[in-house]
This record gives C-alpha cells, sequence and structure tokens, in this order.
C-alpha cells in the first residue's frame, strides 16, 4: 500500500499504467482523476478501481486541503505465470 498526496494545482508528471488492476481510496481533498482519458473528479471518501494497462494520473484541486489517497496493487505479481 501508498499514499500519495498532491497540493491543489499538483499532479503526476505523466499519465501512467500498469499491468497490476488496483484501487485507491480517497482520504482527504478533491481531485480529478485521469481513468483512460476521461477526468473524473473524485473527492474524499471515493473509491477508484484502476483495470490492468488502464491510463491513469490524478491531478489536485480545491483550495487548502492536500488531495491524497491510499492505493493498492499486487507489486509482487509475476505476469508470465
Amino acid at each position: 500500500m501508498h499514499i500519495l498526496s498532491f497540493e491543489p494545482g499538483a499532479s503526476h508528471g505523466y499519465i501512467e499504467t500498469h499491468v497490476q488492476e488496483h484501487g485507491a481510496y480517497i482520504l482527504s481533498g478533491q481531485g480529478v482523476y485521469n481513468l483512460d482519458n476521461n477526468w473524473v473528479p473524485v473527492k474524499k471518501g471515493d473509491y477508484i478501481f484502476m483495470g490492468a494497462y488502464s491510463l491513469q494520473a490524478g491531478y489536485g484541486v480545491g483550495r487548502g486541503e492536500a488531495f491524497s489517497y491510499i492505493y493498492s496493487k499486487d507489486c509482487n505479481r509475476d505476469v508470465m505465470i
């Protein structure tokens, strides 16, 4: 598990993708999240599911409170099995 946090106006440096499916729970603030080139507004208490190989990136919006989320993915999966 990892926690990412973006101040309002901050974002991932690029749109990324992962071989694993994974999810994120929004801990604080609000943002917009790119899911396969669809920008979706998200806020504290929301859950995001990201399928394998889906394009994704987060962008913090709002005032004052950081856009923070905890995410989980199967980092140890051997994709060749």
